[in-house]
């Protein structure tokens, strides 16, 4: 065997020595970014759900808005219909549907009446559109459980930008089996608990 015959034999040997390694190495980062991928498709993160609940792009609700205010509680319903090509509409019954325009809210009256208001008349009741209420600063993401149930939820802590005192921080609770808003609660800058949102007969569409 010839010098140069020796020589190429070796740099095969090193060759199939190095691709053996290679793939050694390789192959459990290869199955690791599977297990990985394959696992937040299956059970997606915290962040992942609460992203998805943000960005919907069509859903309706029920919501039912508790007020505490120094003269007691008093309770509000409304359909709240969303969409990511329309205007969001609140119907509180017969009475009166509002639409949340970019730049004003538009109020129509079961009596005819209709007024054009700024944006920033209705500092509450715009929170029950979820990518209004997480538009804000969110300053927690975490898991509980209720203590009588199986129901594990998302609670999410945020900051509200608001100049209202009494519309400081919420907490927003989301059914992390069912990926679907369940509760909101709105405190005050003493932390006293002002307004709650329930979510109530939540329907998410797929097409807008």
């Amino acid at each position: 065997m010839s010098l140069l015959e020796k020589f190429k034999k070796n740099d095969n040997k090193n060759l199939k020595k190095k691709l053996k390694i290679g793939s050694i190495i390789i192959l459990p980062i290869f199955i690791l970014g599977l297990i990985v991928f394959f696992r937040n498709e299956v059970s997606p993160t915290n962040e992942q759900i609460i992203d998805s609940i943000k960005n919907m792009e069509q859903y309706e609700s029920i919501v039912e808005f508790t007020i505490t205010n120094t003269r007691g509680s008093y309770v509000e319903k409304a359909k709240l219909h969303y969409s990511k090509n329309h205007d969001p509409v609140m119907e509180f019954g017969d009475r009166l549907v509002k639409t949340y325009k970019k730049d004003s809210i538009i109020m129509k009256y079961k009596d005819g009446k209709e007024y054009n208001l700024e944006k920033d008349t209705d500092s509450f009741y715009v929170l029950a559109i979820i990518n209004n209420l997480l538009n804000n600063p969110v300053t927690k993401i975490e898991n509980e459980s209720l203590e009588w149930g199986d129901l594990e939820y998302i609670k999410v802590s945020i900051d509200i930008i608001s100049n209202n005192q009494h519309l400081d921080k919420a907490v927003f609770y989301v059914n992390k089996k069912e990926k679907v808003p369940m509760l909101i609660k709105i405190f005050d800058v003493n932390g006293k608990e002002r307004v709650k949102i329930e979510y109530r007969e939540f329907n998410k569409k797929d097409k807008c």
